[in-house]
């Protein structure tokens, strides 16, 4: 599978007072806030909407798009670029973000869930799906794999978000937007095949 994510190196040119020569320092691996969220298996927007919740995008301009404040860039957490040569202006985020995201990855998902009262949907869902599972094991069935939990969460959760869905079948949520896709055509071709009748 091919990643998304492509290198964006920044580097830094220092001069070395001893030999007058020019020195290039690599400044590591910068990544678009679209990209962090690939990474995440996120979209665009909802990594900016959650980054947002975390305190470190903002909105700006009369659109409200969410960017990096330049309190951020200054702090070295990233970088603006505002005039683009094609396409919209973007920002991206430093090495040291990054790390300090990933590091507090859990917390900061977890707060977002529950601040957009997801979190309580979330717990009991799961509580929800391992009661079902367990039953099904009594029973002597097989188990649900990860297709068989989301169609079950979708019919008995329908307002809990993908990526909730998706943490609570265990498995990337760009397998829980194909199974509904997948679930959304089979019922589309139903339909039209009972009203041919």
């Amino acid at each position: 599978m091919k990643s998304k994510v492509r290198a964006m190196l920044y580097s830094g040119t220092v001069l070395d007072r001893l030999t007058g020569d020019l020195i290039t320092r690599d400044l590591g691996n910068w990544i678009t806030v679209s990209e962090y969220g690939w990474s995440k298996e996120l979209g665009p927007r909802q990594i900016r909407q959650i980054l947002h919740h975390a305190g470190l995008l903002t909105p700006e301009g009369r659109h409200g798009h969410y960017r990096l404040p330049r309190y951020m860039v200054a702090k070295g957490l990233g970088k603006r670029h505002d005039r683009p040569v094609k396409g919209y202006p973007f920002d991206v985020l430093s090495p040291a973000c990054q790390a300090l995201l990933d590091q507090e990855w859990g917390f900061i998902y977890r707060s977002y869930l529950d601040d957009e009262g997801h979190g309580s949907a979330v717990a009991r869902a799961t509580t929800a799906l391992a009661h079902y599972e367990r039953d099904r094991k009594e029973a002597n069935m097989t188990d649900l794999n990860g297709h068989g939990r989301v169609l079950w969460l979708v019919d008995h959760f329908p307002d809990l978000p993908q990526t909730a869905m998706a943490d609570v079948a265990g498995i990337a949520q760009k397998n829980v937007s194909k199974y509904l896709k997948c679930r959304k055509e089979q019922r589309d071709r139903r339909r039209g095949s009972q009203s041919r009748a």
